[in-house]
């Protein structure tokens, strides 16, 4: 080989290099930061949950959403009709509420005293 073809492989494999250890920060930094959100909202649905003794779904449901929304996280929240009765022209409805809480890196469900976390792919 000559020092043309040499230098040209050198140049080649620094380049490789370069590129596989930027690519390879990219990947750290992002994998970083996803974990560190999604620890956080499992951190304060926990935090949370401890400040809530007792009630139903509802009750619950309510507690989170507030408290999460106070902290500039998003909610959505979830009902899930199961019967209605109508008695005296008064209708009742009978079902169940949870709330799930997101951010771009994952999500938390809420579900009364559990909690699911899990982050996107």
């Amino acid at each position: 080989m000559n020092k043309k073809t040499l230098l040209i492989l050198l140049v080649v494999l620094i380049g490789l290099f370069i590129c596989g250890m930027v690519s390879l920060y990219i990947l750290n930094s992002k994998s970083t930061n996803f974990n560190v959100e999604k620890f956080e909202l499992e951190k304060i649905s926990k935090d949370l949950r401890s400040q809530i003794s007792e009630g139903n779904c509802e009750t619950y449901t309510n507690f989170y959403k507030e408290a999460f929304e106070q902290l500039g996280i998003k909610t959505y929240q979830v009902i899930i009709p199961v019967s209605a009765e109508e008695n005296n022209g008064v209708i009742s409805l009978e079902g169940h509420t949870f709330l799930i809480v997101y951010s771009s890196e994952g999500y938390c469900k809420l579900d009364q005293e559990m909690i699911d976390c899990f982050v996107y792919d």
